[in-house]
C-alpha cells in the first residue's frame, strides 16, 4: 500500500524525536488572530515574556478579529508586523 504525500509527511513528523502532540493550547481563545499568532510566535521563543503578551496585545487591540474573515480585512489596512507588535519581518 503507497501512502498518500500527506500520510508520509504525518508520518515523518511523528517520527521526529523531539516532535510532540499537544492536545490543548494555552487559552482557548476564540479568536483566530489570537490563535494563529499563538502558533506562529511559539518557535524558538520564550512564550511567557514574548508570546503570550502579543497574544493578549491581539485580543485586547483587535477583539473583532476573531474569524479568517475578519483577519484578512484587518491585514488589508495594517501590517503583519504590527498586528503581531513584532519588529522582524522572518515570522510576519
Amino acid at each position: 500500500m503507497t501512502l498518500s504525500d500527506p500520510e508520509r509527511l504525518a508520518q515523518y513528523v511523528r517520527a521526529l524525536p523531539d516532535f510532540v502532540v499537544y492536545k490543548t493550547v494555552d487559552g482557548n481563545y476564540n479568536h483566530v488572530g489570537a490563535t494563529v499568532a499563538d502558533a506562529v510566535l511559539q518557535a524558538n521563543l520564550r512564550y511567557a515574556t514574548h508570546v503570550k503578551p502579543r497574544v493578549n496585545r491581539i485580543l485586547a487591540v483587535y477583539p473583532a478579529a476573531r474569524t479568517t474573515r475578519a483577519v484578512l480585512a484587518l491585514l488589508g489596512t495594517i501590517s503583519a508586523t504590527d498586528f503581531l507588535h513584532w519588529r522582524g519581518q522572518d515570522r510576519a
